[in-house]
């Protein structure tokens, strides 16, 4: 998020997901605020769950930076898993919130009365049926997210082991993690002068300087 305050106009995403469109790095920060500040005036605390359910497309990091900067914990989910892997990682999380896109929402609602804990369901592509438009609701908002002071040991994101629920495992990212592996990325991308990231519908990449 600081290279919103130091490149603002600066390209921080390509997102090949539907139309082609490049992104900034203010636009992306601007949205993960705004979608922080619409999540923190309905109750999302920090620690609280939010699940995103979104193939590779910009909407995806909105909503994990958004639950970042309120402390809350992202919990990414496949888009190809069916309504039973859906059910048990909601449930067994007590995700709260779920960002997610009309082609899986018809699985959502199918699961939705087994998960009490599950608040409000936004849509990329816009409202329906119980859920919220993701970007009417990022538009919407005007006022400003209150910054959550974390710690390196606060949780950050929650990741589900492949198995059947009988033996699956959950992995719980920390804030450090983030941080020790900040270097790492550095150096390899000044190495490869690589200067912009894309994402698609079955892939994420860096985009190589000249």
């Amino acid at each position: 998020m600081s290279h919103a305050r130091t490149f603002p106009q600066a390209v921080a995403l390509m997102d090949l997901s539907r139309d082609a469109r490049m992104w900034t790095y203010a636009e992306m920060a601007q949205a993960a605020e705004r979608l922080a500040a619409v999540w923190q005036g309905e109750g999302v605390r920090p620690g609280d769950r939010v699940a995103i359910l979104l193939p590779q497309c910009a909407e995806a990091l909105i909503a994990h930076f958004a639950a970042h900067l309120i402390g809350a914990v992202s919990l990414p989910l496949f888009v190809l898993f069916g309504p039973e892997a859906l059910r048990f990682r909601l449930k067994d999380s007590g995700a709260k919130i779920l960002v997610s896109d009309h082609a899986q929402y018809p699985k959502i609602c199918e699961i939705a009365p087994d998960l009490p804990d599950l608040d409000q369901v936004y849509l990329r592509e816009g409202a329906s049926g119980q859920a919220d438009g993701l970007w009417s609701a990022i538009e919407a908002q005007d006022a400003a997210y209150r910054p959550i002071q974390t710690l390196a040991e606060d949780p950050a994101m929650m990741i589900y082991t492949s198995g059947t629920p009988e033996i699956q495992k959950v992995f719980c990212m920390h804030i450090g993690f983030f941080w020790a592996t900040c270097p790492v990325w550095s150096c390899h991308l000044r190495i490869f002068q690589m200067e912009q990231m894309w994402v698609g519908p079955r892939r994420i990449g860096l985009g190589l300087g000249a």
